[in-house]
């Protein structure tokens, strides 16, 4: 039950997070929401590496780098896709990351999977076709949104190689020390993308960039949530529910924007999320 309930606590965190970036990405940009984001959650994790006595990484693996530049540049694509397409149409795409993570690691790993996951895999790939498909058909299509679509599908992709390398800069430093250097490589890497963007001449709204410093919260909120399941088993199921993250932020972006969804988007988006599910499950 435990690790049920961390699940849905890391779900709801990222789905808000990922709802709330749709508006704080339109008003700073997303380079600017991005950077207060990340730069939140590595003094969080800071914060919490010191109260448990943990030391931070001294030698970071390429693995660890990889972790966090990767994770750094696919959350920015995420955040310009938000800025263009509706969240309907980025959330499952973007989301659809364990999918090309079983893929990456079959080619480049080894990996021989199961039947189910093969299947589970076609699943995905099908709602994405569904959902980056029909997007076009939707009453507010444009092409700017059809960039959005292709940078969702940029995101998914990197946020699958984002896992794999999470996963062997965790065997490398431990889950704390490999997350806290990931944040801290992600402000690194974002700094030039702001200046680059903005050039800023004053200091932004400072309302909207609490809203994406409680994005950064969230978010680091959300790890912790699935960090705090101690056993492989559970974890493997708090993951599994977590997964469902993408549902949280359509949910809400249905509720609260009234997004026309097209009825074969809607196949494609429950599609995509039980792959996901499943994936997440048998891995």
């Amino acid at each position: 039950m435990f690790a049920i309930l961390m699940g849905l606590a890391a779900a709801l965190a990222w789905g808000t997070a990922d709802f709330a970036a749709r508006f704080s990405g339109r008003v700073l940009g997303p380079p600017l929401a991005l950077l207060v984001v990340t730069a939140t959650g590595a003094v969080m994790v800071s914060a919490w590496l010191a109260v448990t006595g943990t030391a931070p990484p001294s030698n970071p693996t390429t693995a660890a780098l990889l972790y966090g530049a990767l994770s750094v540049i696919g959350t920015l694509a995420l955040y310009e896709a938000l800025n263009r397409a509706p969240i309907a149409t980025v959330a499952p795409l973007a989301g659809a990351f364990p999918a090309w993570s079983i893929l990456y690691m079959v080619i480049f790993d080894g990996l021989r999977p199961e039947p189910m996951v093969w299947a589970a895999m076609a699943l995905v790939m099908a709602g994405m076709w569904l959902v980056a498909r029909f997007a076009s058909d939707a009453p507010d299509a444009t092409r700017k949104a059809k960039g959005g679509t292709i940078l969702a599908l940029l995101a998914g992709g990197l946020f699958g190689v984002t896992l794999v390398a999470g996963l062997h800069a965790t065997l490398d430093h431990g889950q704390g020390p490999a997350l806290w250097l990931a944040r801290v490589v992600g402000v690194v890497l974002v700094i030039p993308f702001v200046w680059l963007r903005h050039r800023p001449t004053r200091l932004p709204p400072p309302g909207w960039l609490g809203l994406a410093a409680i994005q950064g919260v969230l978010d680091t909120l959300a790890f912790v949530a699935i960090l705090a399941v101690k056993t492989e088993e559970n974890a493997a199921i708090a993951g599994t529910v977590s997964s469902s993250f993408g549902i949280v932020t359509i949910a809400l972006a249905r509720l609260a924007l009234k997004e026309a969804i097209h009825r074969l988007q809607w196949l494609g988006i429950m599609a995509t999320f039980v792959g996901i599910a499943t994936l997440s499950a048998l891995g």
